[in-house]
């Protein structure tokens, strides 16, 4: 009897232990997109990327030369100059004048234009160059630390006859006649890629209170920006942050509208941080991480492409980081003068990403807290995100990361999930038909046309007036 009982009572703990494990875990394993996955955090390294940038060659009150040196002296690594219908094939050559913008400001239209020297441009990418250097640097005092050089990347633009696209690797100036479709057609048709920029500006979402939060959740702001992404893989992503959190208050949460929609089809939208720089005094308080195994232009593209770079700001109004100074008033919209010391304040920095089959792990400093964000809301605080117990909160097949101080904030790209077998649905195809009149609505052609018609009749018609007259 003893030895019949003991046989049950094993059979009855191996039928059991299953149960349970499958109460534990009744949708099977996770599948989780990585955007980090290639990235190895001990040989790789972390540089410093600008990837909006204007000059007086349009609406910038610095040169092209001490905008490059500026960015050199405050440790970046990556250049990009983006001036508005300005191309430039590389910041060693001067750009092109984007007059529509220059001739808003006689200061700007009656500056000088130059660029760094050849020996310059050599020292610079080189990490040899010692100044000196204009702009707030207590008499050309050196603020560079890392030895390494600063690169610049390849025919860039902001192209902005249209709601403003920045170009990267696409050797083209838009149209008045263009739209955003067009711009992102022919940037890939060229093999470039994009960033919509400061989406806020276009959608609202750059105001205060209910009116931004409004633009922000608006279902036709976020459906257009959703058939561009689908539309157009040479967009890689928008900006979240831009200037002083100026144009970018609400862009998180359009972020997450559009990953919720985008996110089930399996395709990520990379954030992206960027001064959108005018003057010295404005560079800086945003910047891309890009994790890469060299410092190229083209292991730079990758790390774009693929989402391997996290995006930083020293402010967020939405989220009170810097939102005000030490005097209570509001932080202003710009760098200037009074905000330089946001520069010396630490921001949060990732030094690993690690994934299993139910965990995300996020190792940093300078951080105070990780906040796990899905659907537009903070789901989990903590290092590790253990999937199995937040399923039921990652409606929308997307998690991302935010690790937040007081004086920055270091945001992650979105991981994708997948739970139970299941993947991706399919893509639906979205394709875009520009009309023949391209972004001009056909009433201002008419206009257009009328005005030429009265303008060339003022001319003609005393002309030949005159003409009669005489013969009388």
């Amino acid at each position: 009897m003893k030895k019949l009982l003991v046989i049950l009572l094993a059979l009855a703990l191996l039928l059991t232990i299953p149960m349970q494990v499958v109460a534990m875990d009744d949708v099977g394993p996770f599948t989780i997109l990585n955007p980090y996955a290639d990235v190895d955090w001990d040989s790789f390294g972390q540089y410093k990327a600008a990837l909006h940038v204007h000059t007086n060659n349009s609406d910038g009150r610095a040169t092209q030369v001490d905008t490059i040196l500026v960015h050199y002296n405050k440790g970046f690594d990556i250049l990009a100059i983006t001036d508005h219908d300005a191309p430039v094939e590389t910041w060693d050559i001067l750009g092109g004048v984007g007059l529509r913008h220059r001739f808003t400001s006689f200061e700007t239209f009656f500056s000088r234009r130059a660029t760094v020297t050849a020996e310059e441009f050599a020292q610079i990418t080189a990490g040899t160059f010692a100044g000196p250097f204009p702009g707030d640097f207590n008499n050309g005092q050196l603020r560079r630390q890392q030895p390494n050089g600063m690169i610049g990347l390849p025919n860039t633009n902001e192209q902005s006859r249209v709601d403003h696209v920045n170009t990267f690797w696409a050797p083209f100036n838009n149209s008045w006649r263009d739209t955003v479709p067009s711009v992102l057609r022919r940037t890939q048709e060229l093999g470039g890629v994009a960033i919509l920029n400061h989406p806020g500006r276009y959608t609202e979402g750059r105001q205060e209170g209910q009116v931004g939060l409004d633009g922000a959740n608006n279902p036709e702001h976020i459906q257009r920006y959703v058939n561009w992404f689908l539309e157009f893989d040479t967009a890689l992503g928008m900006e979240i942050f831009n200037r002083l959190d100026r144009e970018t208050r609400h862009d998180r949460i359009f972020w997450d509208n559009i990953l919720m929609e985008l996110m089930p089809y399996g395709r990520p939208v990379w954030g992206f941080s960027n001064d959108d720089s005018h003057a010295l005094n404005e560079i800086g308080y945003n910047f891309n991480i890009m994790l890469m195994p060299e410092l190229t232009a083209d292991a730079t593209r990758v790390a774009m492409e693929t989402g391997a770079f996290y995006a930083v700001t020293r402010v967020a109004r939405l989220e009170g980081v810097n939102a005000y100074m030490s005097d209570g008033s509001v932080t202003p919209v710009r760098g200037e003068a009074d905000t330089l010391f946001l520069l010396d304040q630490p921001t949060p920095r990732i030094s690993n990403i690690a994934t299993d089959e139910y965990s995300i792990t996020i190792a940093g400093t300078d951080y105070d807290r990780i906040e796990w964000i899905a659907s537009g809301r903070v789901i989990y605080t903590g290092n590790t995100l253990n999937l199995r117990n937040v399923r039921g909160d990652i409606g929308h097949n997307y998690v991302r990361a935010q690790l937040v101080s007081e004086t920055g904030i270091a945001m992650t790209q979105p991981f994708g999930v997948w739970w139970g077998g299941t993947y991706p649905a399919a893509r639906p195809v979205v394709q875009t038909t520009d009309t023949f009149f391209g972004g001009v609505p056909f009433w201002l052609y008419a206009v257009s046309a009328g005005v030429c018609v009265l303008v060339l009749a003022a001319i003609i018609v005393p002309i030949v007036l005159v003409r009669r007259n005489k013969k009388k």
